[in-house]
């Protein structure tokens, strides 16, 4: 709803992600609950802007056991050769509370500089 409109409408020639795990699963400092999956998906749509052309720099995450299972994941993603361009799937009915709030809020905020961002219902 926000990151990949933006992603490919701005055309970059390369991605670079500052791979912090904090929103992971186990991790209380994020307290996200974002799952090693849910981290490969975030990355595998990445791959679709930029020709592909994906470093990611890892930066933190404080839950070994949750740092490990996601880096793992994002790593297998990365080495994929066929990529996965449907970012509009996916299931809100999980998130942590707040979550809707705040992406609908950051929509809200950037729909006047970018075509495409959908407020979640």
């Amino acid at each position: 709803h926000v990151l990949m409109p933006i992603a490919s409408q701005f055309s970059p020639e390369l991605i670079i992600v500052s791979a912090g795990f904090d929103a992971a699963l186990g991790d209380a400092t994020g307290g996200c609950k974002l799952t090693p999956d849910g981290y490969a998906k975030l990355i595998g749509q990445l791959k679709t802007v930029a020709d592909g052309k994906l470093v990611a720099i890892l930066e933190g995450g404080y839950h070994i056991e949750s740092l490990s299972d996601s880096v793992a994941a994002c790593v297998k993603e990365m080495k994929k050769e066929t990529v996965n361009n449907s970012y509009s799937d996916y299931n809100f009915s999980n998130l942590v509370p707040g979550a809707i709030d705040a992406i609908n809020d950051t929509v809200e905020v950037h729909q006047q500089y970018w075509e495409g961002l959908q407020k979640i219902n």
